[in-house]
């Protein structure tokens, strides 16, 4: 008689039978017996269930909560366009098997076919089963296993193609060879890759563990079962109802404290499963000792109990000795129970091991005098065993406690100076204490203490560098650039005549210095302070870690500015990656990584990569800052996420994010602070790419206001800012008003940046334009015929390029030489990208195009092109713009219909009426500058 199915599972019981499950399936034959009597009382109700499922009996099992039933396969069955050939393993979610095709393609490769194991819910499996091949397409890693296909089959079976991976999971491979802590770390060091791989992509895999951690006979790792993995939205992976639906997918005894709380999941919950694995790979256990075996144990452990440094949990005394100290730390900062307090990053965990592998020190662990000596003693034991005996005998108890009580009494009377000094300022904007004005600003105070500073006479050394670097970086803030830049002069010279020049302190000012130098548009003496600098700051980067990174910062802006975009990226990369692993993501610098390395990948081009960054910047800053409060380092994430979205084409989005910074910014530093008009000019190019004239026009004046009057003539903020407004003028048909603004803005940016720079450049190809909008034709081919020469080989920004071939194609079309411009202008179309600046240039160049073919009298093939420029128009601008209007003029001239309208399309604006009716003479802009001029995010 056939046994009745079992009742259905609730939800905490099948996600219990799948834990189980695995840790069943993971045993070999006879141990699974042992494994099914000794179940907990609790799960006793489980048993027959589990041994069905592990013996295969054909016992019934119990019917989920679905009407549908997924087979586990069978050999010889086709899923998809494969056949099944033999099972390689099983889990809780699925089987995988070794497969082949059976179609025309690619017959020779075998594949692992990974297929449900049990009846889940049919949506939520295909959408979990669907995730994991959009993750595995994005991973290609040499130690991630490789995605083939997906599909389902026409019986509903969903199912991946992976590579098939001969492998050990890999504490198996370690105990199997024997390896010794160096090898099992070098291995490791190979998983760690791979995951910062799948971070640096917004993937975080949440479930790691041996039995999902493979390795070849080769030697070589890879990771699998990204299953569980979830893009990450907005920098952390939030749980969906698909999760709520089918439980966490979790392994308890890897998973993180977060996991269990149902917490939002970031990298952090990867850092802590490494760390779990890191400790079973080292001393055989895993970090807790619990009380009693029950899941309920196991959970209050991970949630409460301090988990045991690998050391204590070696069994082999020699063990122990090789774990106690560096990697006992490493791994229990790997196992925080907060995830800030783990390490930063995957890479920033590599790097320790990699230091702890090579006898240096670790950061995970005080970085002490004592400890420094220690690790350097262990590196040349031979060379200073004598001497180290010999200190050891001078430095006794008496020596050192003398040492300890002379440091505390340093550390007295440098907190007496400190406050002596603040006391005073204080006092100096008291309006009992001052002759003039009550009235004391922040600028007033600041500068003061900078007056104050100067004439201190036998203050310590460190005292002084530390206030003269405070004082510098307000100033700077407060948008007075003159006096930072006087005050980082005087500090920089006080700190290297007291101090000495490698002391961390005199660094740190010299990196601000480089700063205050570019912002004064010093570009080679900046340069000059950062090759000097930078070599330093990277072979001792432990010393000054926020020197390092502010020095990476100055060098990625003067590289952007300067138009070397792929340098810029790469620094901006170095400087966002030492900056989370020096100093944590809850760090105001890290933050300002961020937004500088979206930057920095808007200038390279990398507009996908930008968008990523941009969303990291902003969830970064409002984590450690909070939505509610105006913040300027949330000010400068949000302006950085506008620009990258302003670039993949949500313009209007993107602008709101921009104009929001601006707004935020004015409450903070006032209506006429720096930061403000560096936002406003963020704004001008897109809304002049959306058509938005008078508000590009209104921002890029009131920010040119603003930084004219904070910046000097000869800088690169300012160039820009006068570029900015005379672009907006050029777009509204304002070319008299345009072109001063644009030669003054080409001699400043060549004068700052050098006759190559892009910036540079890019000016003189709207001065071109403007010349050429003011019938100026000659002055106008002469320079854009100089923009195209000066171009430096390889290393042309599209945008400016088009700009340029643009004005000539004009000027030999109004010159009468329309047949020369056709070709000039196919090209121009060919080079234009999806980005709106390429969709913007397409839409003036198709305008162009069509106008020379109305010239030639093709007006069938002009009618068609101009149409097709009205719909790029459209498809960008809110409204009608000159340009759109013009094009507009002369599609209607292809029809002899004078004043009719494009079918389908809006009416052209008024300022149309003052424009000249012949467009085939025609004189007016037909180019907007697509910008590609981009001003800092933060202060420039």
């Amino acid at each position: 008689m056939t046994a009745a199915p079992p009742e259905p599972l609730a939800g905490e019981r099948w996600q219990r039978l799948r834990e189980l499950l695995d840790q069943g399936l993971a045993l070999p034959g006879p141990a699974r017996e042992t494994f099914l009597t000794g179940l907990p009382a609790a799960d006793a109700d489980l048993a027959p269930r589990l041994r069905a499922l592990l013996a295969h009996t054909g016992e019934p099992l119990a019917p989920l909560p679905t009407d549908r039933t997924a087979s586990a396969g069978a050999p010889g069955q086709r899923v998809g366009p494969y056949r099944l050939l033999r099972l390689l393993g099983e889990g809780g979610m699925a089987s995988v098997w070794l497969a082949e095709r059976v179609d025309e393609l690619l017959q020779a490769r075998p594949v692992a076919l990974k297929l449900p194991r049990l009846a889940l819910p049919g949506a939520g499996l295909a959408e979990r089963l669907a995730r994991e091949r959009e993750i595995l397409a994005t991973l290609q890693h040499p130690n991630i296993a490789a995605l083939y296909d997906a599909g389902m089959s026409d019986e509903g079976q969903p199912w991946l193609a992976l590579e098939v991976v001969h492998g050990q999971p890999i504490d198996a491979y370690c105990r199997d060879h024997a390896l010794g802590v160096p090898a099992r770390l070098r291995l490791f060091l190979q998983v760690l890759q791979a995951v910062a791989h799948a971070h640096s992509r917004l993937v975080v895999h949440r479930d790691l563990k041996p039995a999902n951690i493979l390795v070849t006979p080769e030697g070589q790792v890879r990771l699998l079962d990204f299953g569980v993995a979830k893009l990450l939205e907005e920098g952390l992976a939030h749980e969906t109802a698909l999760t709520r639906e089918l439980g966490r997918a979790l392994t308890l005894d890897y998973a993180a404290p977060e996991q269990i709380r149902g917490e939002a999941l970031g990298t952090a919950v990867d850092v802590y499963g490494l760390g779990v694995v890191l400790c079973e790979l080292l001393c055989g256990q895993r970090p807790y000792r619990l009380p009693r075996a029950s899941r309920a144990a196991l959970e209050d452990a991970i949630l409460q109990a301090e988990p045991v440094p690998p050391s204590q949990a070696a069994a082999d005394q020699r063990l122990r000795a090789a774990l106690r100290g560096d990697l006992d730390t490493i791994v229990l900062k790997a196992l925080k129970k907060r995830p800030e307090e783990r390490y930063a990053s995957v890479q920033a965990l590599a790097d320790d091991l990699q230091r702890h592998l090579q006898q240096q020190p670790v950061l995970a662990r005080p970085d002490s005098r004592w400890y420094r000596w220690r690790r350097f003693v262990r590196r040349h034991r031979l060379g200073v065993a004598a001497g180290a005996a010999l200190a050891v005998a001078v430095l006794g108890g008496t020596s050192l406690s003398l040492w300890q009580a002379r440091q505390a009494r340093i550390e007295r009377a440098h907190a007496q100076e400190v406050k002596n000094f603040i006391a005073s300022m204080l006092r100096e904007a008291s309006p009992y204490h001052r002759a003039d004005s009550p009235a004391v600003t922040a600028l007033d105070l600041v500068k003061g203490a900078d007056k104050r500073l100067a004439q201190a006479v036998g203050q310590q050394p460190a005292v002084h560098a530390e206030l003269a670097a405070v004082i510098v970086e307000s100033l700077m803030t407060l948008g007075d650039n003159d006096a930072a830049a006087s005050a980082a002069e005087r500090a920089v010279a006080h700190a290297a005549g007291t101090l000495g020049n490698a002391h961390a302190l005199t660094w740190h000012l010299r990196a601000q210095h480089a700063q205050m130098l570019r912002l004064r548009g010093r570009t080679a003496q900046a340069q000059a302070e950062l090759d000097g600098l930078l070599p330093v700051l990277r072979a001792r980067g432990n010393d000054a870690p926020d020197s390092l990174v502010t020095a990476l910062q100055v060098q990625a802006l003067l590289h952007i500015e300067q138009g070397r975009h792929a340098e810029a990226a790469a620094v901006a990369e170095e400087a966002s990656r030492e900056s989370a692993a020096r100093l944590g993501d809850r760090h105001s610098d890290t933050v300002a990584c961020a937004s500088l390395l979206t930057q920095a990948l808007l200038s390279a081009r990398r507009f996908d990569a930008a968008a990523a960054a941009g969303q990291r910047a902003l969830t970064l800053a409002l984590a450690l800052y909070g939505d509610t409060e105006v913040h300027p380092r949330v000010m400068e994430a949000r302006n950085a996420q506008g620009r990258a979205l302003t670039a993949t084409g949500r313009l209007q989005d993107g602008v709101a994010l921009i104009e929001r910074s601006a707004a935020d910014a004015q409450q903070v530093f006032g209506a006429d602070g720096l930061m403000v008009g560096y936002y406003l000019q963020n704004a001008v190019d897109p809304l002049i790419t959306l058509g938005e004239l008078d508000r590009a026009q209104a921002h890029a004046a009131r920010g040119l206001a603003i930084i004219e009057r904070l910046a000097p003539k000869a800088s690169f903020p300012y160039g820009f800012a006068l570029s900015m407004r005379g672009l907006s003028r050029l777009a509204a048909a304002r070319s008299a008003d345009a072109l001063p603004d644009l030669q003054e803005s080409a001699a400043v940016l060549t004068q700052v940046l050098g006759p190559a720079s892009e910036h540079a450049l890019a000016a003189r190809a709207g001065l071109a334009l403007a010349l050429g909008a003011s019938g100026q034709g000659d002055a106008a081919r002469a320079e854009a015929q100089a923009v195209v020469q000066a171009l430096p080989a390889g290393t042309a920004a599209p945008p400016l390029v088009l700009r340029a071939h643009a004005v000539l194609a004009r000027l030999e079309r109004q010159q009468g030489q329309p047949q020369a411009a056709l070709p000039r202008l196919q090209q121009v179309l060919k080079q234009t990208d999806a980005s709106p600046r390429g969709q913007r240039e397409r839409a003036h160049a198709l305008a162009e195009l069509g106008q020379a073919q109305l010239a030639l009298g093709q007006d069938s093939a002009a009618a068609q092109t101009l149409q097709q420029a009205l719909q790029a128009f459209q498809a960008l601008q809110t409204r009608p713009t000159p340009a759109q209007d013009e094009a507009r003029r002369a599609w209607q001239l292809t029809r002899g219909e004078g004043t009719a309208e494009a079918p389908g399309l809006a009416s052209g604006s008024a300022c149309g009426a003052a424009r000249q009716p012949d467009v085939r003479l025609h004189a007016a802009n037909a180019f907007k500058p697509s910008g590609s001029m981009r001003a800092a995010s933060a202060a420039p």
